[in-house]
Formats: C-alpha cells, structure tokens, sequence
C-alpha cells in the first residue's frame, strides 16, 4: 500500500526513488524464512494461479512448515504421556510382528500423519483470493478445528516479530530531533524532518537539488 500511495505522487521528485527503496525493501523482506512461511498462509497473497512464489521456493517453504510442525508436536507430551505413548509403541510393535506373521499390512500412522499435514498444507496454493482487507488471524481461527495442525503452526509463524533495525534507529533518530526545547513542532513538520534524516542517502541522488546543508 505504501508502494501505491507514493507511486500516486506524480511529478514528486522524490517519488520515483522511494518507490525503488520501498520495491527493494520488500524483495529483501521476502528472503526471510518467517517471512515466506507468513506470506505462504495468506490467501490475499497467495492463491489459486498466484505468482507470488515459485514451485522450488514452495517446496523449501512446505519443508519449514513441516519442520516447524514436527518441533511442536515434540513439545506436547507430558512426561506421563510419554510413558503411555512408550507403553503403546511397545505394544505396537508385538501387534505389527504378528500381523507380520500372518502375512497382513503394517500400519503408518506417523507417516499418514505427516502425510495429510503435507496434503493440507499443499491444498492452501488451490483456494481462491481473499480481499486485501481480510483479517487473516481471524481467517486462521475459523480453521482451528478444520486444521488443527495448520493452525497450531499458523499461530507460530503468525507471532514472529517483524520488527526491524531501521525501526530502532527511526526512535532514536526521534528523540534527537524531539528535543527539549523543540516540543512545539507540529505533525507534519516532524514527520518531514524525519523523512529527510532517515532517507538522507536517498535524496542526495537526486538532481537539482542542494544537499550540503543537510549535513551535520
């Protein structure tokens, strides 16, 4: 959105060069793992048709998902249930040995698990667009008992921080511009000396213009 409201600057000298910081800004975001797991799960961004990732970056985004799926699931047991869960794996295997002997099938169960986890996750790229202004935490909860696993895994990656250093250095660049004796500046005229300190390298690539002065 960001992108689209500057690109609405027409004749901004300033405008084509944001929107190039903002565009690689945002190819950098997508490099982040948490990232693509976030942007996998969101049907505003990706759908039925979308170009959003290519087929070998959904397989390595699909491998992180059932990573992050496993760790989870290693996390739940109690230590009672793993005695229980030992007791029944015991028992499980005189089940499979005679069923062996007797010439029938041994069952699967943790890889038809991690199976229909897969089929889930893989059936996300086939449902259709949602708009923009869909709240996908709230899509995510209405699927808490259709996809458990899904979900307790969307919960994960939903949580990541998404904060940045650029977002640290604005706070302090803030509280040297806010000074003690400047508290009567108003909104805007913060707002656009911190457009012009934090995006310096920025706008001294622009023609025509004399930046010397901004230099401290």
């Amino acid at each position: 959105m960001a992108i689209n409201d500057v690109q609405q600057l027409k004749g901004n000298p300033f405008a084509a060069q944001l929107v190039k910081t903002l565009t690689d800004r945002l190819v950098k975001l997508k490099e982040s793992q948490a990232f693509q797991m976030c942007l996998y799960i969101d049907p505003r961004l990706n759908f039925l048709n979308s170009k959003l990732f290519t087929n070998d970056e959904k397989q390595l985004i699909q491998v992180c998902w059932v990573t992050t799926w496993n760790r989870i699931s290693k996390l739940k047991p109690s230590p009672l249930s793993s005695l229980m869960a030992e007791s029944e794996a015991n028992s499980s295997q005189v089940d499979d040995v005679i069923t062996e002997l007797f010439g029938g099938t041994l069952s699967k169960t943790d890889n038809d698990n991690e199976s229909s986890f897969v089929q889930q996750l893989k059936a996300l790229d086939a449902e259709p667009r949602q708009s923009h202004t869909s709240d996908i935490f709230q899509h995510w909860l209405k699927r808490r008992e259709s996809h458990p696993e899904l979900f307790e895994v969307a919960m994960v990656v939903l949580a990541t921080p998404s904060n940045q250093v650029s977002v640290e250095r604005a706070f302090s660049a803030l509280a040297l511009v806010l000074s003690p004796h400047r508290t009567g500046l108003g909104q805007d005229t913060l707002e656009n000396i911190l457009l012009i300190k934090l995006n310096r390298d920025i706008f001294q690539k622009i023609p025509s213009y004399e930046w010397m002065d901004l230099k401290e």
